[in-house]
């Protein structure tokens, strides 16, 4: 039986976390609870309201992990409390300063940001987590440099073309002619937090996200080494700190809500968003409408003459890499399996509804292997071997030989006319 422990991300990352697993579950299951939160904050950073809320769960998530660690239920993985010991000996004057934040965001009130900065102008993308800023006006020292207090507190995307109106009409071309430079807005968060630290009252205004991913940085890299070095697994390091002054978090250009214009302009049908939130937006939109179309063209190209549903089945009992002389082909012989119900119950729903008929059991054996093919084997295709690859598909010929065998036998037995 899966547990809850087998829906984790983590396991995928690498072996040390597939390890884990096994080890320490509850261990794994919490931190990606604290990574899932801290990945939260770069999707809601650029609303406001929305980054408030994320970012005092993700206090609380930091806490409950750390108290969590020390006394609480995940205490006696003496490994994991050494860790956690160690960070705040190292650090403790940040530990304090997140426990501070986490008290005050649960028993007086959320802790909201003091104050903002907003910068804005022309950028030029230099990587995928890194953008330099060109030309611009807003906050780029200590000083406010211009009169931004009626944007400072909105939505990105609500002021973006208003702001950026300047801009795009005296410094950039209709064309976007010189690649890689397109308008954009930045953003961070500040806010004034009291604590005390060494019987001494401390007051320090901090970048929310800077802070957010600090903490986060050295929970997860320290639980990790700690973890390598009591079991033996390879090290992975998952790095969160950019340490970069525009990154793709803070910083949302055209091409974040444009991306079809400048795949267009700048001739490059590859182009992706640069910005986190709106990359995983559509990332999420193409696997969307990959879906669609999938489910779409299943339905459209359901067979409804038995005698060419049977054929087609043959066709694919037996079957290996060469069997395809095209993605095509290839593309056709798993659409055409993984929607194998709907051409079985449209040419024999007789045989499917009969209360004791094995074609069901086939049929349903047949889309679990197609199932794990298409997440085990079709996904990670490149990195297979051939040989691997070879001996799944025979396995899914052969349930495919039964259903035909079956299906033929079913005909014999009730006379069917095909």
């Amino acid at each position: 039986m899966k547990s809850f422990v087998d829906s984790l991300e983590l396991k995928s990352f690498s072996p040390l976390y597939q390890s884990m697993a096994e080890v320490a579950p509850q261990v794994l299951i919490n931190l990606e609870i604290l990574l899932d939160n801290f990945f939260d904050l770069g999707l809601k950073y650029h609303s406001p309201k929305n980054f408030v809320t994320v970012f005092n769960n993700f206090e609380r998530s930091v806490y409950f992990f750390i108290e969590s660690s020390k006394k609480g239920q995940l205490s006696h993985y003496s490994w994991l409390k050494n860790a956690i010991n160690k960070i705040i000996s190292e650090f403790p004057e940040i530990v304090t300063m997140h426990k501070e934040i986490r008290r005050k965001s649960t028993h007086i009130s959320l802790l909201v940001p003091d104050d903002a900065s907003i910068i804005f102008g022309l950028y030029r993308i230099k990587n995928n987590q890194e953008c330099i800023l060109k030309l611009g006006l807003g906050d780029v020292g200590e000083k406010r440099k211009t009169d931004l207090t009626q944007y400072l507190y909105s939505d990105t995307e609500k002021i973006f073309n208003e702001i950026l109106f300047f801009h795009e009409t005296f410094f950039i071309d209709n064309e976007h002619s010189s690649l890689g430079e397109c308008l954009g807005v930045s953003r961070n968060w500040f806010a004034d937090i009291e604590y005390k630290f060494n019987k001494n009252k401390r007051k320090k205004r901090i970048n929310l996200y800077e802070e957010a991913t600090k903490i986060c940085q050295l929970l997860v890299s320290e639980v990790s080494i700690a973890f390598t070095q009591n079991f033996d697994a390879p090290y992975s390091q998952i790095n969160l700190n950019s340490g970069l002054e525009f990154n793709f978090v803070n910083t949302v250009l055209e091409i974040d809500l444009y991306p079809e214009l400048f795949k267009k302009q700048w001739e490059n049908p590859e182009l992706k968003p640069f910005n986190y939130k709106y990359l995983k937006n559509y990332e999420l939109r193409n696997s969307l409408e990959s879906r669609n179309n999938f489910y779409v063209n299943a339905y459209n190209n359901i067979i409804k003459n038995p005698t060419e549903y049977l054929d087609k089945l043959e066709n694919y009992i037996k079957v290996n890499v060469d069997t395809f002389e095209n993605q095509l082909e290839y593309n056709l012989f798993l659409e055409f399996l993984y929607f194998n119900h709907l051409n079985l119950k449209a040419n024999f729903l007789n045989a499917l509804t009969k209360s004791n008929s094995v074609i069901f059991g086939i049929a349903a054996r047949l889309r679990k292997a197609i199932e794990s093919y298409i997440l085990n084997i079709d996904s990670n295709f490149q990195d297979i071997p051939p040989s691997k690859i070879n001996s799944e598909l025979s396995a899914i010929g052969a349930i495919v030989g039964e259903l035909h065998k079956a299906l033929v036998k079913y005909n014999d037995e009730n006379y069917v006319n095909i």
